[in-house]
């Protein structure tokens, strides 16, 4: 689903930004709308895919989702992701049941259970209050308050008879992530995504035509220009993911 009404966009794009240019370049009146709306949503995911956050919040299940669930959520998109692993030591002290997940950041936690990966029942439903998200990080944190004992019993029964051992997919978590407000808390992004757009317009208009006409060194030199704005704003998106996930660390 995009972040934007595409029909909308379009016209945006076409009145504000491509009657600027050059009519030797992109001539707007042949620009059809149906494939400016295509390079708008081609732009978008191609933002959405580099900076590695959903634009809008996703609905994340452990398991395919029934019909009265996909009824709740109305129109959000969702995807269905597997369980995650529980290795020995999990939820002792040391650890506390530390866990990150897939997709950041987080808006909310709706559930965390221990779900047997072979008979699909379900060993412990870990109470909502004991669930502690770091929403940038993208981490939850499993801190007893209330039915501690049932609670510590069930969890050490489970790892006793793991035997050491790790568990695949035992861990199942529901949750929302991704960007609750694009539009109010990065405003920068649908800018990226409309100047991504522009120059891919551009960069597809102008390549076939530089064969013909590169003789004066326009084309060639326009390309070229093109190339580097691309760069620039994919440097930008860079810049903002490393702002919203945090910077990425490197080891040689």
């Amino acid at each position: 689903m995009s972040i934007f009404s595409t029909v909308n966009i379009a016209e945006e794009i076409s009145r504000e930004r491509l009657s600027l240019l050059s009519q030797n370049y992109v001539d707007v009146s042949k620009i059809d709308a149906g494939y400016l709306e295509e390079i708008v949503l081609s732009s978008e995911a191609e933002v959405e895919h580099r900076l590695m956050v959903p634009l809008s919040p996703v609905e994340i299940f452990p398991h395919n989702p029934t019909a009265e669930e996909l009824e709740d959520i109305g129109d959000k998109p969702w995807k269905v992701e597997p369980g995650y692993d529980l290795p020995p030591g999990h939820f002792t002290p040391g650890r506390w049941g530390m866990l990150r997940l897939r997709i950041r950041p987080i808006i909310s936690v709706h559930s965390m259970s221990l779900v047997h990966p072979t008979t699909r029942s379900t060993v412990y439903e870990v109470p909502e209050s004991w669930i502690i998200p770091d929403h940038a990080a993208g981490t939850v944190t499993v801190l007893p308050s209330t039915d501690i004992a049932n609670g510590h019993l069930s969890m050490f029964l489970l790892q006793a008879i793991s035997s050491g051992y790790e568990i695949p997919h035992i861990i199942r978590v529901r949750y929302t992530a991704g960007l609750k407000d694009v539009h109010g808390d990065y405003p920068q992004i649908p800018s990226l995504i409309k100047q991504l757009a522009v120059a891919r317009l551009i960069e597809g208009s102008i390549l076939p035509q530089s064969g013909s006409i590169s003789g004066d060194g326009l084309s060639e030199s326009f390309s070229t220009d093109i190339s580097k704005t691309i760069e620039t704003i994919e440097a930008r998106i860079d810049r903002l993911r490393d702002r919203i996930l945090g910077p990425r660390i490197v080891f040689a």
